[in-house]
């Protein structure tokens, strides 16, 4: 008998057509170690929110409530992959999320041994999707302040 709770739908059943950002930097820190904090939320961790995991290593399924003054928002991890000189995940948004979509964070060992850190994201906001172009020159530096720069040394 499955006694699991059943799991919310994510809040979009597929991100084509949703506007893309794309943003990455070469971090200040060694791949594995890199990886380390990025599988342990290390990027939602960089000090915007307030992080509750179900997991405390990411894996595919895991979710995780984010807050951020008043607002709580959650999201499920669709994706994690790993393989040599590369690494990341994708997580896509729920219920009650700001935004509909999905992030994706990727680590890449560069061929001279630095590591690029990439951003991806594939989304459009939950409400008043006409208001993207509005939100995105904020959303672009709390993602340069914030996330790129969450898993350097």
């Amino acid at each position: 008998m499955n006694t699991e709770a059943p799991r919310a739908p994510l809040s979009y059943t597929s991100t084509a057509g949703f506007p893309e950002l794309h943003m990455s930097r070469v971090i200040n820190a060694d791949f594995d170690t890199a990886a380390d904090r990025l599988f342990r939320w290390g990027v939602q961790r960089s000090g915007l929110f307030r992080v509750h995991p179900t997991h405390e290593v990411v894996e595919t399924g895991a979710e995780v409530a984010l807050g951020c003054g008043p607002w709580t928002f959650r999201c499920r991890v669709v994706d994690a992959f790993a393989e040599p000189g590369r690494c990341g995940f994708t997580y896509g948004t729920l219920p009650g999320h700001l935004e509909r979509g999905e992030e994706t964070f990727t680590l890449e060992r560069l061929h001279d041994g630095r590591v690029l850190f990439l951003v991806d994201a594939k989304s459009q906001p939950a409400r008043f999707p006409a208001l993207r172009r509005l939100i995105d020159l904020p959303r672009r530096a709390l993602i340069r302040r914030f996330y790129l720069r969450a898993l350097d040394d």
